[in-house]
This record gives C-alpha cells, structure tokens and sequence, in this order.
C-alpha cells in the first residue's frame, strides 16, 4: 500500500503534455531522484532495480517520489545475479550478464543508468531507443539489445545545453 498522488506518474504527465517537461521541472525531478537513490544505496544499502517513469510519482509538493521496490535488492544478495528491470531501461551489462552467469550485477550503476534514460525520456517524452521497433516481439528485442549494448545515442534533439551535457 502507498499513498495516493494525484499528479501521477512521470509517464502520466509525459503522456499528457507529449513532448517532454520543460528543463526546470527535468533538473528538479533529477535531483530528487538522486537524492532518493543515493539514501537507498548509500544508507539502506537497496537497489531500485526498475527505475523508470511509471515509478516515480510527483506529490504535492511538486517533488519526485520513487515508488514500487518490488524488484529491489539488498546489497550481497543472490538477486543481483538476474537482471530485472523494464527492458528499455536495462543498462547495457545487464544484456551482457547473459553469457557470464556468475557476473553481479552492479546496482548501483544499473540504477544510475536507468536513472538517465528517465531524465531522456522526461526530457524528450520518449526513450532514446524508440527506434527499435513494436514492443514484445522477438525482432524488437534483440534490436533494443543492439541498440542499449552499443550505446550509440543521439543526444542532438535535447536542445537545453545543461541537460544535454548532464545526459
């Protein structure tokens, strides 16, 4: 059980004003979600591991509030042997962990990654690997795969300079 935020979710207001938040409420948002990931990693020692827009509610203070831990592990834990997480979100190792088993999965960075492709898609109201294709077939996959473990992403639409140099 959570409380009730009646802004919704970051995907919400993306979807409603279609093109994005302006700059200020991206770097505002940001900011707080680095202050949320840096209490769960640094104090409670917990990785998110699904950090996305439809997991970060904005309350009534306008402040972003990172919700759904149901993928989330403590640090040591065997959990960080799978990667999990909403694929266009996954970080590149994550894609990689498949052919050595035995490789951790890194929280922290796996969080900070997903993090980033968020402010992206705050920033532009899409995620930068879009281009991959209808979502749940095979073909669409494996190019997601392609795409995220290349890391070739185009950063020229973000016209805010300070946004586009923290990207």
């Amino acid at each position: 059980m959570t409380d009730y935020y009646k802004k919704g979710t970051i995907e919400d207001i993306v979807e409603l004003r279609k093109n994005g938040l302006i700059p200020m409420e991206c770097r505002a948002y940001f900011k707080d979600m680095l202050k949320a990931l840096f209490y769960c990693h640094k104090t409670v020692e917990v990785f998110h591991r699904d950090i996305k827009p439809a997991n970060i509610v904005i309350d009534h203070d306008n402040s972003a509030v990172l919700i759904d831990f149901g993928l989330s592990s403590i640090r040591d834990s065997d959990f960080l042997k799978h990667a999990e997480g909403s694929l266009q979100y996954y970080a590149p190792e994550m894609f990689t962990h498949a052919m050595d088993k035995d490789q951790v999965l890194l929280g922290e960075k796996v969080d900070i990654w997903a993090l980033g492709i968020t402010l992206f898609y705050m920033t532009l109201g899409k995620t930068p690997f879009e281009s991959a294709g209808k979502k749940g077939t095979i073909q669409a996959k494996m190019k997601l795969r392609d795409l995220i473990v290349d890391g070739n992403i185009d950063f020229d639409e973000i016209v805010d300079y300070e946004l586009r140099e923290l990207l």
